[in-house]
């Protein structure tokens, strides 16, 4: 994650690339996925910002889920409640959009996903 920092704090970095580089995903909705959205968006919020403050607004987090709402099988208020809560906190939350391929680049990062 700090390395994508880096690469995006880079003079020759265009704005695509930087933002690009900056956007997370967490794939999957359970209740490993979801801690760890929390936590990167903690993380991303409250440290990274201090360290990085002119990329801070290029930053952007997804959390991708295939079926239909986050957290499946805990009770609805308690998934729709941290749903809003993500939300409340700028992260991009996809239900019913499931990740069909991961193409990399040619230096073997992640150039593209394809969401369907």
């Amino acid at each position: 994650i700090l390395e994508c920092f880096e690469r995006a704090a880079s003079p020759v970095a265009s704005e695509e690339e930087r933002r690009d580089l900056l956007h997370f995903v967490v794939v999957g909705g359970g209740a490993t996925s979801c801690e760890f959205a929390t936590e990167l968006s903690e993380f991303l919020e409250k440290d990274v910002r201090k360290w990085y403050p002119d990329l801070a607004d290029l930053v952007s987090l997804s959390i991708v889920e295939a079926g239909p709402n986050l957290l499946a099988g805990f009770d609805e208020t308690c998934w729709q409640y941290y749903t809003k809560h993500l939300r409340e906190h700028n992260v991009d939350v996809r239900t019913g959009c499931a990740i069909t391929a991961v193409e990399p680049a040619e230096d073997g990062r992640v150039s593209s996903a394809t969401m369907a």
